[in-house]
């Protein structure tokens, strides 16, 4: 019969989202896209353009907030810092 490996320590990752993370994926990735797909489907009439139109443009407008070009959407709200301890007492 074959022995079992001890338990070893394994590291993991801790992935925290915050709600204005959560509020711009809802109105960039859902809302502008979905708005952007419904107006080139009609404007144009072929689906693989609208398709390839609605991500370009979330993309672009990803792309340009995070250089500045477009407002923030909450600005006036401090980003707030978890006090996080580095060594245990």
């Amino acid at each position: 019969m074959r022995k079992l490996a001890a338990a070893q320590p394994a590291e993991f990752q801790v992935w925290v989202f915050t709600r204005a993370d959560l509020a711009k994926f809802i109105i960039i990735d859902i809302v502008f896209s979905s708005a952007l797909y419904a107006g080139l489907r009609r404007v144009n009439g072929h689906d693989t353009i609208a398709i390839l139109g609605s991500s370009v443009g979330t993309h672009l407008c990803k792309y340009l907030q995070n250089r500045g070009l477009l407002p923030k959407l909450r600005p006036g709200k401090p980003v707030r810092q978890l006090p996080w301890r580095l060594t245990p007492d």
